[in-house]
């Protein structure tokens, strides 16, 4: 019950600071050309690989997730949440539908936002995209027990953001 209290939370937190983004930026319209730009170049999970690797990680004075076209208004800066989405974004553009995922080691305690395409073969992870190694005929909670081994352990549970 507390967990799907924060997931609406930050849903709506992020909301918010998307709108007050473009409430405050509202001639930021060089982001729009950046991301038909992108789109027209990804092909590939090279190109979402190249991609990635523009994203700059910098400390967020909040968690939330901002949309794609809010990232390209600020020049592809943000925490793992923003990768995530961006991520996310980028898979969906080469025909892997990708949703973001938070993971935690507890509640209230470290977490981390990443990227899972739908199909479990690939993650982005800040400006890393990453392999999966899913084995066919193995149960659903497979693939997470691997996600889990990424990080060393370091987290225990994962929720769609």
């Amino acid at each position: 019950m507390i967990a799907a209290a924060l997931i609406l939370f930050n849903r709506l937190r992020s909301r918010l600071i998307n709108w007050l983004f473009w409430r405050y930026n509202p001639n930021r319209t060089d982001a729009m050309v950046d991301m038909v730009n992108w789109q027209g170049e990804l092909r590939s999970l090279d190109d979402v690989r190249r991609f990635m690797s523009h994203f700059e990680w910098i400390p967020e004075p909040v968690e939330w997730q901002p949309t794609p076209l809010v990232t390209f208004a600020r020049k592809q800066h943000g925490d793992c949440q923003t990768a995530a989405v961006m991520g996310a974004w980028a898979l969906s553009r080469i025909g892997k539908p990708a949703a973001v995922y938070t993971i935690r080691a507890g509640l209230f305690k470290e977490s981390h936002a990443i990227a899972v395409s739908d199909d479990r073969t690939v993650m982005v992870s800040n400006d890393e995209l990453i392999p999966l190694l899913v084995l066919p005929g193995n149960g659903s909670n497979e693939w997470e027990n691997y996600l889990f081994s990424c990080f060393d352990n370091r987290f225990n549970t994962i929720t769609r953001a």
